[in-house]
């Protein structure tokens, strides 16, 4: 897969703030190729039995740094889903260290707004409430608040597919850049937001992503949990890049449906190509080398791949052979 371009064609964004959580991962790239931009490094490549098109982000720890690396790798990469990865803190005394939450949405716990108290009242640490964040939604064409960024239903489904030694469940990913200690606190965070774990990286992606429309997904081990007494091992960040090896395998044909779906007359705009391909148009010649095919589809089909997804054209008619072009004709 020497050709494929990493800027023009779908792959799949796997993020990690430390080299804990991402060495593991670049280590098992088929073809790497290590590209630097500002301060950032990223590593293209193809991951697990089905050599899944992978780009491996090191976004350094905190939401500044992730934002970053996240907005760097939106311009130069052509992403079909960002997948936020690493160690983090437990809320919930159902996860130990070692465990593995899939995020089911990812709260900004730093955003709040907090009651006017006068001078001398004190600090009253529950007198707060989540505040709005306002993002651009790209759909919509405007802007909106949100109170907490969703993560993808299909990949979240896939992920808890993996087949793992691991214990994993769905949880609720807690984000801002701040590591908690007190008990009272992380019971006040998780009566408010129900996180399941904290970390320091994940609101920053999860918003970009959900401004940009792009599924986005949270995962994170336990790597220590006042809740349960058990402190810090950071070596965990290993397991949950061995887990994410298996979870892009688990993957294996969403990129295609993915790439499809963008738009709803993708199958029919591929059977024109074919036809093009090889002169199968209606009123066209048959094999005579002639095509009367109404050239308008063509065009447009030209104007889709080129806009949306920068393909060479040319070079995919030439890549097409007559048993795939039958195939997708007849909706196989």
């Amino acid at each position: 897969m020497q050709n494929y371009d990493f800027k023009k064609q779908p792959a799949l964004l796997l993020q990690g703030a430390m080299d804990t959580e991402t060495e593991y991962l670049i280590g098992q790239l088929g073809e790497p190729e290590e590209i630097t931009y500002g301060n950032w490094k990223f590593y293209t490549g193809f991951l697990g039995k089905y050599a899944e098109p992978v780009v491996i982000s090191r976004t350094y720890q905190g939401m500044v740094n992730a934002a970053a690396a996240t907005a760097i790798a939106m311009t130069q990469f052509c992403l079909w889903a960002v997948i936020n990865l690493g160690i983090g803190g437990g809320h919930d005394a159902r996860f130990h260290r070692g465990d593995i939450v899939v995020g089911e949405r990812v709260v900004p716990m730093g955003a709040m707004i907090r009651k006017y108290a006068p001078e001398g009242a004190g600090i009253d640490e529950r007198d707060f409430e989540p505040l709005p964040i306002e993002i651009f939604d790209k759909k919509l064409g405007q802007t909106r608040k949100v109170l907490d960024f969703p993560c993808d239903e299909k990949l979240g489904d896939a992920a808890m597919k993996v087949q793992t030694a691991f214990h994993v469940g769905r949880g609720v990913i807690g984000s801002a850049d701040e590591w908690n200690n007190q008990l009272d606190r992380i019971a006040l965070l998780r009566e408010r937001y129900k996180a399941a774990v904290e970390d320091m990286e994940s609101a920053a992606p999860a918003e970009l992503c959900l401004a940009h429309d792009i599924p986005f997904l949270g995962i994170r081990i336990i790597s220590n949990s006042v809740v349960t007494g058990e402190t810090f091992e950071e070596a965990v960040g290993v397991d949950v890049q061995k887990f994410a090896v298996a979870f892009v395998e688990q993957l294996h044909g969403m990129r295609e449906e993915k790439e499809w779906s963008e738009d709803t007359d993708a199958r029919q705009h591929l059977s024109v190509l074919c036809a093009v391909q090889y002169h199968e148009c209606d009123g066209g010649s048959g094999g005579s080398g002639e095509t009367t095919c109404d050239q308008s589809r063509v065009y447009r089909l030209r104007r889709i791949y080129h806009r949306r997804k920068g393909w060479n054209l040319h070079g995919l008619r030439r890549g097409i052979s007559a048993q795939n072009c039958r195939r997708y004709r007849m909706g196989i």
